[in-house]
């Protein structure tokens, strides 16, 4: 009896295993796509960032490994011409909400492109937060 009980156990612990779900955490960007561009250029970039948790989320910083940096920058009418500014100060989502970066208004510059983003394409960007985490996602790329 005492030589069936340890292929019992093994068993019954591997069907256990078996039927555990692992589920990832799900990403807070939702929708990240880029513009087309020529190689060496400068590209805008468009997501929305939700914030699930129950603090306000900071993003101190953006980056890339496809380009030389990416920026925060917004889009506003100044004495009826558009012009684009960085925004130096962390973006914050406060719980339950959402940051949306959308064409002429809040947007990412991805600068220094590696090389050409051509549709189908996809760009890696990667935010960080002030509580130390980083987020990596891909902004696909296709025309406006």
């Amino acid at each position: 009896m005492k030589s069936l009980r340890t292929p019992m156990l093994v068993a019954g612990l591997v069907a256990a295993t078996a039927c555990v779900r692992v589920e990832r955490e799900a990403s807070p960007v939702h929708g990240a796509w880029a513009r087309t561009a020529d190689s060496a250029a400068t590209t805008a970039a468009y997501l929305t960032f939700v914030n699930r948790d129950s603090m306000t989320v900071r993003v101190t910083s953006w980056s890339s490994p496809d380009a030389q940096a990416v920026e925060l920058h917004q889009t506003m009418n100044m004495n009826g011409m558009m012009s684009m500014m960085p925004i130096t100060s962390p973006a914050e989502i406060e719980p339950g909400d959402s940051l949306q970066l959308v064409p002429g208004a809040k947007h990412l510059m991805v600068i220094g492109l590696k090389k050409r983003a051509v549709a189908g394409d996809s760009i890696t960007i990667v935010l960080a937060t002030d509580a130390g985490r980083s987020v990596r996602f891909g902004a696909q790329v296709r025309a406006p």
